[in-house]
């Protein structure tokens, strides 16, 4: 049976043993286990002395996974205790070390620790809460200014510290801020990250970008934050060669943990850590373990010895302070007595002195080692096949400083600036031209009174100005073909219409012209004029004439010329229930101006609360323009307000035409003089469909050109259709001579002479083959005379039908007055 049994806590797994370590954990872990059975067997091939220190004393190692974990830590601490350890090796985080120092002061259990190096846990800053802790690797209290002498040596002098946020990072990095100006660097900038938290390392690495550095030190308790801060230093252009890395002792480039990506940016970055290599000691350790077999690595099934390599390669650095860790403890026992109390073999522990794995070990009196036996070695990681591997390039003692042992490398320059001194986009501003063929010219140029002196080339170049670029022009410029193109369409309409109006008026009396009621017909023209006028209007700069003026002339170019149309349907329709109830109705020509002149009021009044309440004008916005910032953009200004009543106006105008389309659908099939009902019915669902759907597209996030385009063609379409039809059939039968009537009669009488003719030849060809031999000249004589007196008979008839139509007529119409002022 052993004398002592001491428990071990290695990190096999991480995340409460949810990942599991590769071989330099293994090789950990085998380290207080080696140790102990070369005290059992009293094997001085790595501590000379060792029956010295421990007698004829065995040691029992009981080996636990602590996950990396609090939890589970304790519960390991725990359950050795009830099988009877005396002390504890490890465990490695300084965060978890605390809780079972906190423990051990509890149950009097000396607890010596291998990695964990916070200065926190020094019983001279926390003598109540850790009395029992000591530990064979060096706090960071000598870390942090070897450290910085080592930054000092290599050439540098300014630095920056990203670090995470719990006891060792917060330690490490105050140390390094707090001894820095004694020794001749400066620490410019401390960023701090959550652990496992990639959001919070990508804002820590974004303000390391901008601290004016270089040379950086990331802290990182954990192998897969350090990976995630060297991908955000890649994305923030804070990696390469003019740039460089150190990393801290809590780290290991022989992890499998990393991936390829982080491997090829971790490349040539600086490790600097303690270890006893490069002693005597350090190389019997290392000769001890090549030596040793899986036998001496027996666990109880923490994990299988005979499934690795953990002996086929040199040790794991922490290893050696592991084994050195369980010597110390074994002699302190062996010391104390074996009936000691915790107080005493802790006290034993201090006063322990020897050559170890890790060189010379001796320690102070608070169980810190001593800074004269630590030795810390500088390597440059290297990416190589699956793992990154492990260059010496130098060592720090504390006799002789920083040792190095390989003068070919080139390290990156001190290029430290002061924050102002490196170009950012706050110290360019865009310079902004007018408009010029519906671009403007975007260049960039520093602001006056700016300092920055890195970065000012284009970013082509190396640089942050951005090169010189263009921008759309936020209006339609007059200049343009398109405008050129709408405006001639336009003129050339507006010139119809004008022709349109003055053949009316030459031919207002005329029979044709008279039924459709000239005035009306001429107020129609006027308002197809009116209604393309928008389309000058709309072009250009925003301001007073191109903002309210284009919808001001628009509404009431609508109710000129579709008011007409819709009164004139609104008539119709009135004389058509009538009819239909055998009953007169009365809607004089004047009455018929007067509702024109109340739509033209009631658009008046709209027009006029708009103008005065929210009236849409020409401003100039800052608007935030992608590769640019912020752009002083002209527009028309409305608000809310404003399209409030752009949309109460729509709705108006769509409820007027819904209205007029209801009605030209039930009047489409009367007498054409009469009501020219199959025109207004085309008409008026022309004016619907493009109220639908032109209108609406307008208003989309469309180009300015776009939307001139759209509105003129909707303007064009609408007033150009509805005219034409209207006034265009008006005008060509007045130019004849004639009326719809009279012109359908006569194709009527057409066609009833062309159906008598051949119901004519039909009989008189069954005639002739019922008679026998050749006809005589009479019977034909006698044949035309039949044919032209029934000619005659058809057209008496025809003639009689036309005089019963107008009799209808003047029974249906709306009044007693002549034609001219009661028809439509």
């Amino acid at each position: 049976m052993p004398n002592s049994v001491i428990a071990a806590l290695m990190p096999l797994t991480g995340e409460g043993g949810g990942v599991t370590y590769g071989n330099d954990r293994r090789q950990l872990a085998c380290g207080p286990v080696v140790a102990a059975g070369h005290i059992r067997r009293a094997d001085t091939s790595v501590v000379p002395t060792l029956m010295s220190l421990v007698g004829n004393s065995t040691v029992a190692a009981l080996m636990y996974d602590s996950g990396e974990d609090a939890a589970t830590s304790v519960r390991a601490y725990r359950d050795s205790l009830s099988r009877g350890a005396r002390a504890l090796v490890g465990p490695s985080y300084s965060s978890i070390t605390k809780n079972l120092a906190l423990l051990g002061g509890i149950d009097q259990i000396p607890i010596c620790s291998y990695w964990a190096s916070s200065p926190s846990l020094s019983p001279t800053h926390h003598e109540d809460d850790f009395p029992y802790f000591g530990r064979t690797y060096p706090s960071d209290v000598i870390a942090t200014p070897a450290l910085l002498k080592t930054i000092k040596a290599l050439g540098w002098t300014n630095v920056a510290v990203i670090y995470t946020n719990n006891a060792y990072g917060i330690d490490y990095a105050e140390g390094l801020s707090s001894n820095a100006p004694s020794l001749g660097v400066n620490v410019h900038a401390r960023f701090d990250f959550e652990e496992n938290d990639a959001d919070s390392i990508r804002v820590a690495v974004k303000k390391l970008s901008e601290s004016g550095t270089n040379i950086f030190v990331a802290i990182s308790s954990g192998d897969a934050d350090l990976s995630t801060i060297f991908y955000e230093a890649e994305s923030q252009g804070i990696v390469g060669e003019r740039f460089a890395w150190l990393t801290t002792d809590s780290v290991t480039g022989a992890r499998q943990s990393y991936g390829l990506r982080a491997r090829q940016l971790m490349n040539g970055t600086i490790n600097f850590y303690a270890s006893g290599a490069g002693s005597d000691g350090y190389k019997r350790f290392s000769n001890a373990w090549t030596a040793s077999t899986d036998a001496d690595c027996a666990n109880e099934d923490v994990f299988n010895v005979n499934e690795t390599a953990v002996f086929s390669s040199k040790p794991f650095v922490n290893a050696a302070f592991a084994y050195d860790c369980v010597v110390a403890l074994a002699a302190a026992m062996y010391v104390a007595g074996a009936n000691a109390s915790g107080a005493q073999v802790f006290e034993a522990f201090t006063n322990v002195s020897f050559e170890g794995a890790t060189g010379t070990v001796a320690f102070e009196p608070n169980g810190d080692r001593l800074a004269s036996t630590v030795r810390y070695a500088v390597d440059v990681w290297r990416n190589s096949g699956s793992e990154l591997s492990a260059t010496s390039v130098g060592s720090f003692d504390m006799s002789s400083s920083y040792t190095s042992s390989d003068d070919s490398i080139t390290w990156p320059t001190d290029e430290y600036a002061p924050p102002d001194a490196f170009c950012s986009s706050e110290d360019y501003e865009p310079i902004v031209s007018d408009c010029t063929g519906m671009q403007r010219k975007v260049t960039f140029s520093w602001k006056a009174g700016c300092n920055c002196t890195i970065g000012r080339s284009l970013v082509t170049e190396g640089g942050v100005r951005p090169v010189d670029t263009a921008i759309d022009c936020e209006y339609l410029q007059r200049d343009q073909p398109v405008v050129y193109v709408m405006y001639s369409l336009a003129a050339l309409a507006m010139l119809l219409f004008v022709v349109a109006l003055v053949l009316l008026v030459r031919l207002r009396r005329a029979h044709a012209v008279r039924l459709g009621q000239p005035l009306f017909l001429c107020v129609m023209a006027v308002g197809g004029v009116v209604a393309l006028v928008p389309i000058f209007l709309i072009p250009g700069e925003p301001g007073v004439a191109n903002c309210f003026a284009p919808t001001v002339v628009a509404v009431f170019g609508f109710s000129l010329t579709f008011g007409c149309l819709l009164l004139k349907t609104y008539r119709i329709y009135r004389i058509w229930e009538a009819a239909k109830l055998l009953k007169r109705v009365a809607l004089t020509a004047e009455s018929m101006a007067r509702r024109l002149c109340v739509l033209l009021l009631i658009d008046a009044v709209v027009l006029v609360a708009w103008g005065l309440v929210a009236l849409p004008h020409a401003t100039v916005e800052l608007e935030d323009v992608s590769g640019v910032g912020l752009v002083a953009m002209k527009s028309c200004t409305s608000g809310m307000a404003s399209d409030s009543f752009l949309a109460g106006t729509y709705l108006y105008k769509m409820a007027l035409t819904l209205v007029m389309c209801y009605m030209a659908f039930h009047t489409r099939n009367m007498s054409a003089d009469f009501s020219e009902g199959k025109f207004l019915f085309i008409s008026s669902h022309e004016l619907l469909f493009c109220s639908l759907i032109i209108v609406p597209l307008t208003h989309t996030s469309v180009t300015p050109t776009y939307k001139f385009v759209l509105q003129s063609i909707g303007l064009l379409l609408v007033t150009s259709v509805c005219i034409s039809l209207t006034l265009g059939t008006k005008i060509r039968l007045a130019l004849l001579g004639t009326t719809a009537t009279e012109e359908e009669s006569r194709t009527s009488e057409r066609v009833e002479r062309a159906a008598s003719e051949v119901d004519f030849y039909r009989r008189t060809g069954q005639q002739l083959s019922e008679s026998s031999g050749q006809p005589s000249e009479d019977s034909f004589t006698k044949k035309h005379d039949d044919h032209a007196a029934l000619v005659a008979k058809v057209g008496l008839l025809s003639a009689h039908n036309a005089v019963l139509k107008e009799q209808i007529k003047v029974l249906t119409k709306a009044e007693a007055a002549p034609p001219a002022s009661s028809a439509v």
